[in-house]
């Protein structure tokens, strides 16, 4: 199980534990938490997994560094080093809302308007979860002005079946 958002501390049994941001525990009783615990130094706001690979987790959020590997806003950690999986891009010029491993991609949303090096799909884009590039899968051609803030996609859903995209 994993925790991300934005935190310095938890508390497991009376004990504190110093972390940064993202933390991972136990799935079964009594819940401890694991050495998995990067330093990322600012907000997380999603975490995700691509296919049945749980090797390597996605985080997307507001931050510049992983573990002191620079980076912005969107990487692939290994869960159990914690480290910045550098064959993974990992540079978005806003804020990452939010991702979503779907059938052999990464589905990325936010603030941005270029991710890894493409500005096709600004707002949200699908990322082959190898690379990180943007691989085309979708194309939704967001734009506009939301009133009292920026043009953004805050979060996204699968259908159960698999075949609509709610963002």
């Amino acid at each position: 199980m994993y925790a991300v958002g934005t935190f310095t501390q938890i508390k497991s049994k009376g004990v504190t534990h110093t972390v940064s941001n993202a933390i991972s525990f136990s799935a079964t009783a009594p819940f401890k938490l694991t050495g998995w615990a990067p330093d990322v130094n600012g907000t997380v706001n999603s975490i995700a997994f691509a296919g049945g690979n749980c090797a390597d987790a996605y985080l997307g959020g507001q931050f510049t560094s992983i573990n002191g590997t620079a980076v912005r806003n969107i990487a692939e950690v290994d869960t159990s080093t914690g480290q910045v999986v550098a064959s993974f891009g990992h540079t978005a010029s806003a804020q990452v809302e939010t991702l979503l491993g779907y059938n052999g991609h990464l589905l990325a949303g936010g603030d941005f308007t270029s991710i890894n090096g493409s500005k096709a799909d600004p707002y949200m884009a699908s990322l082959n979860p190898s690379t990180g590039k943007n691989d085309g899968f979708i194309d939704l051609g967001i734009s506009g002005v939301v009133p009292n803030g920026p043009t953004k996609v805050y979060n996204q859903q699968l259908s159960p079946d698999g075949s609509r995209l709610l963002a």
